[in-house]
């Protein structure tokens, strides 16, 4: 939470994902969590990942949605035209 304030994103929509579900509460600087439990293709690729590396196993992780890369993006990169 920045300067102890809620704020709205502008930025990019997020998801973070756990070994627990969690409701959002905002004011107390705590977001949304997705539990890999409920989720059984994210938690399949999740046990996958730790077969292939001990350093994978059991991650945690976030997923976000830059819905508009003309002015989101987590630092200043060049884009290029396809």
């Amino acid at each position: 939470m920045m300067y102890k304030k809620i704020f709205n994103k502008h930025a990019r929509h997020n998801l973070c994902y756990g070994d627990f579900s969690q409701e959002p509460e905002y004011e107390n600087g705590k977001g949304r969590v997705y539990s890999f439990n409920d989720l059984k293709v994210l938690s399949d690729l999740r046990k996958n990942l730790g077969i292939i590396n001990e350093k994978l196993k059991d991650l945690m992780c976030e997923g976000n949605l830059y819905y508009n890369t003309d002015k989101c993006y987590i630092a200043k990169i060049q884009k290029k035209k396809l």
